[in-house]
């Protein structure tokens, strides 16, 4: 029987400058086309369709001339303005993604979802114009929403996570070979 031969290599990984601020920006520039993208053809993080709208809504996003009335979150193009915050840095290899401030309470309800509430006029006597499911235009003073369902719509895809892992593992990989 032969003894067991054991091999041992040290790196001296403090050689190695571990910079990778440039990936990570590369990635969140990625996650954010991957967002614009998806939320344009009405999917989620799922990459699966977010649940359809009722037909009141679509009536009223008709009436107010918003392109794309059928698609969740579409409306104004309000929701698909996500944008870097903060970038990463040789110090801070951070990058921050966020939804525009103008949306950020509304992106909330949709990220999570809510139960039924209930909707008064505040600024006016009546609220409207509003639709019911056949399009027909009413006014109420107050208005029992049924709440909004979960449509998950802000986060980072499995295809993009391979994708942002892949290229770090890369650039990590040169990085080793080059020392």
């Amino acid at each position: 029987m032969k003894p067991e031969i054991k091999i041992n290599k040290n790196f001296n990984l403090s050689k190695i400058k571990f910079d990778l601020s440039r990936q990570i920006n590369m990635f969140a520039g990625s996650v954010i086309q991957d967002h614009k993208k998806r939320l344009q053809h009405g999917q989620g993080v799922d990459e699966k369709k977010m649940k359809k709208l009722s037909p009141s809504t679509i009536h009223g996003k008709r009436h107010n001339n918003l392109s794309k009335p059928r698609i969740p979150l579409y409306g104004e193009g309000k929701m698909l303005n996500v944008y870097s915050k903060e970038r990463a840095t040789k110090s801070k290899p951070i990058n921050i993604i966020i939804p525009p401030n103008s949306r950020k309470e509304v992106a909330s309800y949709h990220q999570f979802g809510t139960g039924p509430y209930t909707i008064k006029a505040k600024n006016s006597p009546v609220l409207g114009p509003l639709f019911n499911s056949k399009g027909q235009k009413y006014f109420s003073k107050k208005v029992n929403h049924p709440g909004l369902p979960k449509r998950e719509w802000f986060g980072i895809t499995k295809k993009q996570e391979i994708k942002g892992l892949k290229l770090i593992n890369k650039a990590i990989d040169r990085m080793i070979r080059n020392a």
